[in-house]
């Protein structure tokens, strides 16, 4: 179903009538707090809440839906004062900017998500699945499929858990989560 615009998952899954954790079996694809901004923004939602879900957003005003600032990095931001200056998470700049350390450089731009219910959603986001918490050290010849088939988890559970890119390989040495019911 189309969203009609860049929308937090959580949003969706109110309207729809859903737990987020529903929205999300329907939408492994979806990593993140949000829809991605610039793409098509369809989302599958089982055919119950279908119609639920088109009435809330037919209904639902543009300001509850996700909007973006663009904000040219000055000398002597950190992404703490940017952060507070537009009243947001250090988290929530990072995985809308696609930054993995703290590091920003004067003159860059970063995206700033201005939403009603940023923390709500990214909250939602990054809670954990349960299970026991486990590492495991990716060795020579694995691929997700074996790791999850070892682990008895999904493939998708693991991308999850690990913000993988599907397409990228694993490398030996590299370092995973995984949250499994018999430790």
């Amino acid at each position: 179903m189309d969203t009609g615009g860049q929308i937090e998952l959580l949003r969706v899954a109110e309207l729809a009538g859903l737990r987020v954790d529903e929205l999300r079996d329907f939408n492994p694809g979806h990593l993140r707090w949000a829809t991605p901004p610039g793409s098509p923004q369809e989302l599958l939602v089982p055919i119950a809440a279908a119609a639920r879900l088109r009435e809330g957003l037919a209904a639902l005003p543009a300001s509850q839906r996700v909007t973006w600032e663009h904000y040219r990095i000055r000398r002597g931001d950190s992404l703490i004062s940017i952060a507070k200056r537009f009243d947001t998470a250090v988290s929530l700049l990072r995985e809308a900017n696609n930054l993995r350390g703290s590091f920003i450089r004067a003159g860059d731009t970063l995206m700033i998500p201005d939403s009603r219910a940023w923390r709500e959603s990214l909250a939602m986001a990054e809670v954990q699945p349960s299970g026991v918490r486990r590492g495991y050290t990716v060795r020579s010849g694995d691929s997700l499929y074996l790791i999850a088939s070892r682990f008895n988890v999904s493939i998708d559970e693991l991308i999850n858990w690990n913000r993988l890119d599907p397409r990228a390989y694993l490398r030996p040495g590299q370092q995973l989560t995984l949250f499994v019911t018999d430790p």
